[in-house]
């Protein structure tokens, strides 16, 4: 493992942004905008995001729509956890995938 490249654990976000509603309210994220949590890790922020923009979109919640295509494979790293529907991001993840697909949830608490 290199030195600082692993993600740090839900405890660093909260001491770093103890509110993140309140940090993405004072960088500007409203009500009807569309917004991409690129890489967005554990997801620290995304519920938030959805929560401020209420009739917008949080489009990493828009993946079927997203990828025109089948892929082989989707690869979801120790993010799963952390979203507020397991079901459903699974339901959307089987939705981009080809026959025969994988969805590989790898998670470092296992």
């Amino acid at each position: 493992m290199f030195e600082a490249t692993a993600m740090p654990d839900r405890d660093w976000w909260q001491v770093l942004w103890p509110d993140p509603k309140q940090v993405l309210g004072n960088i500007g994220v409203v009500r009807g905008m569309r917004v991409i949590d690129l890489c967005c890790g554990d997801g620290y922020f995304t519920a938030p995001i959805g929560q401020l923009v209420a009739d917008g979109s949080v489009l990493a919640m828009k993946l079927a729509e997203l990828v025109r295509a089948p892929v082989d494979l989707v690869l979801i790293a120790n993010t799963f956890h952390g979203a507020p529907d397991h079901t459903g991001l699974a339901r959307v993840v089987r939705a981009t995938l080809r026959p025969g697909g994988i969805f590989d949830v790898a998670d470092g608490r296992d």
